[in-house]
């Protein structure tokens, strides 16, 4: 892939990738950051008209897929997103400090043809199964499309207030948890490759790649497990295991 620079008339499809600040896990699933997650991402492509296509969160960083028209589209769609998000991860975790890595995020234009697009869009599903964080995508808890694309579904997403609900704790009034929440839907857009397509032939090749992702996840867990942690070195194998677990408590 190649980083973003210019733009064909009718807009290109682009991998953006962005990291947290040292890699901490500050995206580990919470109750309430999926909901956020998503009433961000809906509110980003409403207000910037910027199609997501996909999207997985990790606990160190997050991908996305979407359809770019022009740089200064991605920039405002970005800029507003990272920043709510980075706003409420605070708010959840007690962090108070830089969010996201000093780099801001990385976008890459994803080839026009099919196999290529289709081949991000194995890898951004894969990677809960990939870091071994779920065996199966689907029971991956963080923020993911995978449900959304296989249904061809809304995703249902919050978008709260902050400032109102500041001004009514200065009142002194007590707040039910959603007083100043939103409803966000998200609907995502299809890869260009399959835009033609009909949906029940879409929400078909997106299982073959599920299928496929979970087969592999499970192949690899049973050779390790036969081999007896020999597949991988053995510093790596305990490194990963101590990322896992340090994000999972």
């Amino acid at each position: 892939m190649r980083k973003l620079r210019d733009f064909p008339p009718e807009g290109v499809l682009a991998e953006v990738t962005t990291l947290t600040f040292q890699a901490r896990p500050l995206l580990v699933p919470r109750p309430e950051l999926a909901s956020i997650v998503v009433g961000f991402l809906a509110r980003a492509q409403r207000m910037t008209g910027l199609p997501v296509c996909a999207f997985s969160f990790l606990p160190d960083h997050y991908h996305l897929l979407v359809r770019v028209s022009n740089a200064g589209q991605l920039a405002r769609f970005m800029a507003y997103f990272n920043a709510g998000v980075a706003r409420e991860v605070n708010r959840l975790t007690g962090w108070g400090s830089f969010v996201w890595a000093a780099r801001g995020y990385r976008a890459r234009v994803v080839p026009a043809d099919e196999g290529a697009q289709v081949e991000r869009l194995r890898t951004l599903l894969g990677h809960p199964c990939r870091e071994e964080l779920a065996a199966r995508c689907l029971d991956w808890v963080g923020p993911h499309s995978t449900r959304a694309l296989l249904e061809e579904a809304p995703l249902d997403g919050l978008w709260f207030s902050r400032s109102q609900e500041s001004a009514a704790r200065r009142k002194g009034e007590v707040i039910p948890a959603h007083r100043f929440a939103t409803p966000e839907p998200l609907r995502l857009a299809p890869l260009p490759c399959w835009e033609r397509l009909k949906p029940r032939r879409r929400r078909r090749l997106v299982g073959d790649l599920v299928a496929g992702i979970e087969a592999a996840s499970a192949l690899a867990r049973e050779i390790r497990e036969r081999l007896g942690g020999g597949a991988i070195p053995p510093c790596w194998a305990r490194a990963r295991r101590d990322r896992r677990e340090t994000w999972i408590a």
